[in-house]
């Protein structure tokens, strides 16, 4: 329900995920798959008689090297589509007359890391992702299409755990 000085109307969103998970581990080595399917169906919230159903699909693969028991190097591609009848997210830039850029439909990435255990409670975790698209950042409903404003970007991300 939206606030008295809101430009948005009462909305409705049902969301079912289907998804499918495999998993293989060796002595060094990891692999770990999943495919999805969504779908999001929504009801007002742009105005009162707005209506879309969309089936969006994705997936990843892992693989995951374990260099010693302290040490582990892995990457990862993962696949996302908001509507798998649009996967290029032509369709999403048509129906909001351009408002918003077709890479808002989709998001391929490829990430690499590492992890590494300092001591028996301390870990350092890093990675860096090379992404196309822009299919999962938020906000989803309304995207950010200032600042979000380039098809392809990255992120590093760094982290210091500490387990007790």
């Amino acid at each position: 329900s939206p606030g008295e000085a809101e430009p948005l109307t009462s909305g409705k969103f049902t969301v079912q995920r289907v998804m499918l998970n495999m998993r293989y581990q060796a002595e060094h080595w990891e692999f770990a798959s999943e495919i999805q399917q969504e779908r999001v169906r929504t009801t007002g919230f742009f105005a009162p008689q707005f209506g879309r159903q969309q089936l969006g699909q994705g997936g990843y693969l892992l693989l995951q090297y374990h260099y010693s028991p302290s040490l582990r190097l892995y990457s990862m591609l993962d696949y996302t589509v908001l509507d798998k009848d649009d996967r290029h997210g032509r369709r999403l830039e048509q129906q909001t007359a351009g408002a918003v850029a077709a890479r808002f439909g989709y998001q391929h990435t490829l990430a690499v890391g590492f992890s590494v255990d300092l001591h028996p409670q301390w870990r350092l975790q890093a990675e860096l992702h090379y992404n196309k698209g822009l299919a999962r950042l938020t906000p989803v409903l309304q995207p950010d299409v200032v600042n979000n404003n380039r098809e392809y970007w990255q992120v590093f991300a760094a982290q210091l755990m500490y387990r007790f």
